[in-house]
């Protein structure tokens, strides 16, 4: 990047772009950055998660709260559908990148969901929910939930391992069961979950030192300490390992679940995919703004 005749080239602007990859970037950002600016071949590395690693991720405010002097942009409740309950984790985000884990467990009900969407949207200016609609066995009563709720910023998701857009956004008619126009029609948000989960990788190992989760009291009951102990467990249930099979468009590593019992993960992918929608559809937006203040600035100055 130092051969480039641009002022962004110069070493303290290499230096700036670097570290922003690494804090607010996402994963395709410090590809590009270390291919584009640094011209060398991007490494994707494999960080070792512990549950020892997670005792420097915990801050000091409640469960239900936010740490003081925190403040929220977004409220973000995330949904896993299963057989005999929704497991949920409810988050707050800033756009600066911050993240801090509110509450989470397991809900029996839609009714719950809407409780908690009412009990913490009060933390940010806007709140969402957004759920799974992958399980089969529930997909017709999730399609349903979903539209009922749609003016209250409920949207559906559905992840693959790897596809060429890291979100994309569809509708669907869920009554239907398929993609075509009409009032009925629900948001889906289709990720790309391999670049999420490495990004939470980075996050639990504070490569990406943007999220914080809550700590006990002084005195925890046995209960909050099983709850918390769970959570934990849900978030380090997924290992990355080597791909006993190269495939084209895959990476080298893939994603492998050890019990089954990755809730509280998938939900912070979901939670993160849509913050990463959200950001760019904001960035748009302000782009485009900005460009029609310079052409009315513009007008202006030539009349």
């Amino acid at each position: 990047g130092l051969y480039g005749p641009l002022q962004s080239n110069r070493m303290g602007d290499l230096a700036v772009s670097f570290l922003a990859s690494r804090r607010t970037g996402w994963f395709a950002s410090r590809r590009d950055f270390w291919n584009s600016r640094m011209g060398e071949v991007y490494r994707d590395t494999v960080s070792t998660i512990t549950a020892e690693k997670f005792k420097s991720l915990v801050e000091p405010y409640s469960r239900g709260t936010l740490p003081d002097g925190f403040k929220a942009d977004l409220i973000i409740i995330a949904v896993d559908v299963q057989t005999n309950r929704f497991p949920y984790v409810v988050m707050a985000l800033n756009f600066a990148g911050d993240k801090r884990t509110v509450d989470h467990g397991d809900a029996h009900s839609w009714l719950d969901i809407d409780n908690l969407q009412r009990e913490y949207s009060g933390l940010a200016a806007e709140s969402f929910v957004i759920v799974d609609v992958g399980f089969a066995q529930r997909n017709a009563e999730t399609l349903e939930a979903i539209h009922l709720r749609r003016e209250s910023g409920w949207l559906g998701a559905r992840g693959a391992e790897q596809t060429a857009e890291m979100t994309k956004l569809q509708f669907m008619d869920p009554f239907l069961g398929t993609r075509q126009e009409g009032a009925t029609q629900i948001p889906v948000i289709y990720i790309s979950a391999y670049e999420f989960k490495v990004e939470w990788e980075k996050m639990f190992m504070r490569e990406n030192d943007t999220w914080r989760t809550y700590s006990l009291a002084e005195h925890p009951t046995s209960r909050e300490i099983a709850e918390q102990t769970e959570y934990f467990a849900q978030l380090l249930d997924e290992r990355r390992v080597p791909r006993k099979r190269l495939l084209p468009g895959k990476s080298a590593y893939e994603w492998k679940s050890r019990a089954g019992n990755n809730h509280s993960f998938d939900c912070h992918v979901y939670i993160l995919a849509l913050y990463y929608f959200l950001s760019r559809s904001r960035t748009a937006l302000r782009s485009k703004a900005m460009n029609e203040r310079r052409s009315v600035k513009r007008t202006i100055t030539v009349g």
